[in-house]
């Protein structure tokens, strides 16, 4: 009967860590950073469009706004400063231009859906396609395999946010961010871009997601 309750005792505990551990705001594996799991869908209204924002600037006899993709920074396709030029210091200078065009028009054409998961020391982020990437969160590189190409990223966390740098080449690095929302429940995900050699500044851009199941 002591053997028993003993049992009986254990699986409660393992219960109550579990659910702890699937509690929203926390880490799977840490208290010390928020829990991004879950099926997020876009918010396209509260989201930047810099595929709208591209159309708008070739109407524009400036060229658009400052700093941002396409015409609004000068980080469309044929961007960076003219064909990938300038930049140094970059810890790689072989990545191949289609590649770099690839990763940005990633960034200029958000998912409509992620699902994320993880743990304590990786992260799983699956987009609309099916296409899965993997981040170990220590700092470590990545590599990522693209149609075009491969790239190098680095993940860590800063306090809260979750903190993806992809190297470009030649002195460029695409850094995501992504922020949890407590009070709205949002998952907010920022990119910038740095290292142009246009002298125009980052270019930046803001994608909020919503839970796509809401409880």
């Amino acid at each position: 009967m002591l053997e028993r309750t003993w049992i009986v005792g254990c699986l409660m505990m393992f219960l109550l860590a579990g659910v702890a551990q699937a509690r929203p705001g926390r880490d799977a594996g840490t208290q010390d950073h928020p829990n991004l799991s879950g099926d997020w869908a876009l918010n396209r209204q509260l989201s930047d469009d810099p595929q709208h924002d591209d159309a708008s600037a070739r109407t524009q006899p400036n060229g658009g706004r400052r700093g941002g993709f396409g015409g609004r920074g000068g980080f469309g396709r044929g961007g960076f400063g003219g064909r990938y030029g300038g930049g140094a210091g970059s810890r790689r200078a072989d990545v191949d231009p289609a590649t770099i065009q690839q990763a940005i028009d990633e960034a200029r054409s958000p998912s409509p859906s992620l699902t994320i998961s993880h743990s304590a020391a990786n992260i799983a982020i699956t987009d609309a396609r099916g296409r899965t990437r993997f981040f170990q969160t220590s700092g470590a590189t990545d590599k990522h395999q693209l149609d075009a190409g491969t790239v190098d990223s680095t993940t860590s966390w800063n306090g809260g946010d979750l903190v993806i740098q992809y190297d470009l080449g030649n002195g460029r690095r695409m850094t995501y961010t992504y922020s949890l929302l407590a009070a709205t429940k949002q998952l907010v995900v920022r990119i910038r871009i740095d290292g142009s050699g246009s002298g125009r500044g980052p270019a930046t851009l803001k994608y909020v997601y919503e839970p796509a199941h809401p409880r």
